[in-house]
């Protein structure tokens, strides 16, 4: 049975998306299957970084906005407050990430106190408590959580705004999200080709066809994830039957089939036979 070993790599591509995922992969010269063959593909290895960003504008959750009570009260209609906005950079946050831009924020702000908040994870739950010192302020806090581009759904927090304000007793008040946060940029990195047909990789019902194989981050954020799969699945490849195909387009997506943002370059090698 022919074969062609492909060796391709997102930075060496045409047409590169923005992003980094999707790339076009030159054929020189043109492969030719014939008609009457039954092409396959099958990825032998890939390697991609995990840095997918899990906040970014594009995803619109990097604002983190709070308003501290300076005085009045809700129920009064008289409350006045001071505003404060975190602008996250695009990245990959975990918990302590987000701590530290959080005491930087606050370090540089002499209207309120350092120690002010602190976000908390609970293990058991995997839920994040926001820590409020309640005397670090005259009154009290509205954490802004209603906002279109919030942290809150990264966080387990449902877009409500969640207030306290002086008298509710205790010298921390706890806001408990509703639901387990969600640090993962990427469940999983579906590496896409165009000219894969049938069903493959895809889920069933997908309507889809185009996935090759489907790489799980296993390392920590910021490392390197091999692929190395024990037993290479082929994989259908119709339109490469009696076809010249001068170019092959690879895309990764997340387990979403949404596009990913790869700051790096992912290489694999791919068998074609037929």
């Amino acid at each position: 049975m022919p074969d062609l070993t492909l060796f391709i790599d997102s930075k060496l591509g045409t047409n590169r998306s923005v992003d980094g995922s999707s790339f076009t992969y030159p054929l020189d010269p043109a492969l030719m299957v014939p008609f009457d063959a039954s092409p396959t593909m099958r990825v032998l290895e890939a390697n991609v970084f995990y840095t997918s960003p899990n906040i970014s504008a594009a995803k619109q959750n990097n604002r983190f906005r709070f308003s501290v009570i300076t005085s009045g009260t809700v129920a009064g209609g008289n409350l006045i407050t001071e505003d404060h906005t975190i602008m996250f950079a695009d990245g990959l946050y975990s918990l302590s990430d987000l701590n530290a831009e959080l005491s930087d924020y606050l370090e540089s702000k002499t209207s309120i106190s350092d120690s002010a908040m602190s976000f908390i994870g609970h293990g058991p739950t995997q839920k994040v408590i926001i820590d409020w010192d309640t005397e670090s302020a005259t009154y009290g806090v509205i954490l802004r959580m209603s906002d279109t581009d919030s942290i809150a759904p990264l966080l387990g927090y449902a877009s409500t705004d969640l207030t306290y304000e002086t008298g509710s007793g205790g010298k921390h008040h706890y806001f408990i999200g509703q639901s387990s946060a969600d640090f993962d940029a990427v469940s999983l990195y579906l590496l896409k080709c165009s000219v894969l047909s049938g069903h493959n990789y895809d889920a069933s019902g997908s309507g889809g066809g185009q996935v090759m194989c489907a790489i799980t981050p296993d390392v920590s954020p910021g490392h390197l994830i091999q692929y190395r799969p024990y037993t290479a699945l082929p994989c259908q490849a119709h339109a490469l039957k009696g076809n010249r195909t001068n170019s092959i387009r690879f895309t990764m997506t997340d387990n979403n089939g949404d596009s990913v943002t790869l700051n790096e370059a992912y290489t694999a090698r791919i068998l074609v036979s037929w």
